[in-house]
């Protein structure tokens, strides 16, 4: 990610908040989770979103212009992606970019998917998606 920060790190803030109303509070959240269960497998074992949403450094019919910031959900779904599965481990029905696995499904599953996805985008769009999940491996990288 970036931020106006550069190369700085943050190592403390304080934070000044208002009290607000409970009830409106929790009202909100549901909401929100009403509206993430609509849109994403939440019922399912995920690591949650497995890509950053990419910017298009050209303009692609149905995907969008350039510099245009759009879903990586949409770019792997457009790629053919949605319902693809590599051993116990699939591409989401529901939302493109979770990728949702069964109880006996291994870390390689979920490797190979996403080596499997991405390749199938960079051949479709020529958009290399960059991991928000990242995969720590004994040994090295």
């Amino acid at each position: 990610r970036s931020s106006e920060l550069g190369d700085c790190i943050l190592v403390g803030c304080e934070l000044e908040l208002r009290r607000g109303d409970p009830t409106a509070l929790l009202a909100r959240l549901k909401e929100v989770m009403a509206a993430k269960a609509a849109t994403q497998p939440m019922g399912e074992k995920s690591a949650g979103c497995c890509y950053k949403n990419p910017t298009l450094m050209r303009t692609i019919g149905g995907l969008g212009r350039e510099g245009e910031r759009i879903g990586a959900g949409l770019v792997i779904d457009r790629a053919g992606c949605k319902g693809l599965s590599v051993g116990r481990a699939r591409v989401s029905d529901r939302h493109a970019n979770f990728f949702p696995v069964a109880k006996d499904a291994r870390a390689a599953d979920v490797i190979a998917l996403m080596e499997e996805v991405e390749r199938r985008v960079f051949d479709r769009f020529g958009i290399a998606l960059e991991r928000e999940v990242i995969i720590w491996q004994r040994g090295g990288a």
